[in-house]
């Protein structure tokens, strides 16, 4: 079963072989199937952060404890995962977006690195120092209510296996 049909927002045009995509006036309707909504209706029903960040603290806890488990795999996974949401979330509210970037430039990328490396202590001290600033963030836009801490015990439902052990001599 296919979705509704959008209109697209915009018109194109094709000119010289470029596409050119006129904005079209933010108050006009997206037209589906089914209705015909605004689009500040449409984003308004965008997930905010409330939402969304339950959805990034479950993708940690389950990094940090899949890297305790030694399966870097899942936990590479679930960073990524994590990341995608907080980019998720610099579009659904943009005023947070330059710190969202911030935050995954310095303190994502390098926790990429550490499980690429297999690095467990590593690992550590830098999850700690991610959580340490997400909460400092959190104070910064006046939500020091919200703090966050990695759960003491493993996030139930889910079994982490370790990656087996690389080949001696191999580069992975």
């Amino acid at each position: 079963m296919r979705g509704p049909r959008i209109r697209p927002l915009g018109r194109v045009s094709t000119h010289q072989g470029r596409h050119n995509v006129k904005k079209m006036p933010d108050d006009e309707p997206a037209q589906t199937r089914i209705s015909e909504t605004g689009l500040a209706a449409l984003q308004a029903a965008l997930p905010g952060l409330a939402r969304l960040m339950p959805e990034i603290a479950d993708r940690w806890w389950k990094c940090n404890f899949a890297a305790r488990a030694g399966a870097w795999t899942n936990s590479q996974w679930q960073l990524r995962q994590g990341d995608k949401l907080l980019r998720l979330c610099a579009v659904t509210r943009p005023k947070y977006k330059e710190d969202l970037d911030a935050f995954m430039e310095q303190y994502s990328k390098p926790l990429h690195a550490a499980i690429a490396s297999r690095d467990l202590p590593l690992f550590n001290t830098l999850f700690d120092q991610a959580v340490q600033e997400a909460n400092r963030y959190h104070e910064s836009w006046n939500k020091a209510h919200i703090q966050w801490a990695l759960p003491e015990t493993p996030p139930p439902g889910i079994r982490f296996v370790p990656d087996p052990l690389p080949a001696p001599g191999s580069n992975t």
